[in-house]
């Protein structure tokens, strides 16, 4: 529960300099409840902690590194951009547009579907012993490709290739197929590029 004030650094970092009490909160027998909290300054905080909260990083480790830039440290300039963005029900995401960044900022991020940001969060290259989307089958000696359909709602197998790379290729074209079925739905006329150019 986040009870930062106006002109409280958050996370020591980001300055909160709304004009207005972007958290109510009520005692109600003797518990701290809060009854209201600003979506434009809860989607902000939420992002900051993400990269400096040593809290948040131990228990997310994946954004150890990640940064937000200069200009969206204070809430009003991160606010107005938000206001632009089609983001009531989605997520902010800084890798969809540039694949591989650490930097939240207007020119990375979007406001993408959560089934659209689950799709297209890849494993870190670092983490795995084979190209993604493929796994080897000792029983066949073949690389077996797998990846999450949209239309079934369910990890399927693509089928068996002799190279990773092959499997990895045909990994790709599934994701591609299930991207461009998400972003439809999307109103940020960004998206649909970066994900032909990061899957084809």
């Amino acid at each position: 529960m986040r009870k930062y004030s106006k002109n409280y650094l958050v996370c020591g970092v980001g300055k909160n300099d709304a004009n207005y009490n972007v958290s109510i909160y009520k005692k109600i027998e003797g518990k701290v409840i809060s009854i209201f909290e600003c979506p434009f300054y809860a989607k902000w905080a939420n992002m900051i902690e993400r990269c400096y909260s040593k809290r948040r990083l131990k228990m997310f480790p994946s954004y150890a590194g990640c940064t937000v830039c200069e200009e969206w440290l204070t809430f009003s300039n991160f606010k107005a951009w938000m206001e632009k963005q089609d983001w009531q029900g989605k997520e902010l995401d800084k890798d969809i547009l540039v694949y591989g960044n650490t930097i939240y900022s207007p020119d990375s991020c979007a406001f993408v579907s959560c089934r659209l940001n689950l799709l297209c969060s890849d494993i870190s290259r670092s983490k795995r012993k084979l190209l993604q989307g493929c796994r080897f089958c000792k029983v066949t000696g073949k690389y077996q490709s797998q990846c999450f359909d949209i239309k079934r709602n369910k990890q399927v197998s693509i089928g068996y290739f002799n190279t990773q790379e092959e499997a990895h290729k045909a990994w790709k074209a599934k994701k591609l197929e299930s991207a461009m079925i998400l972003v439809e739905k999307e109103s940020d006329q960004r998206l649909k590029q970066a994900l032909i150019r990061r899957y084809s």
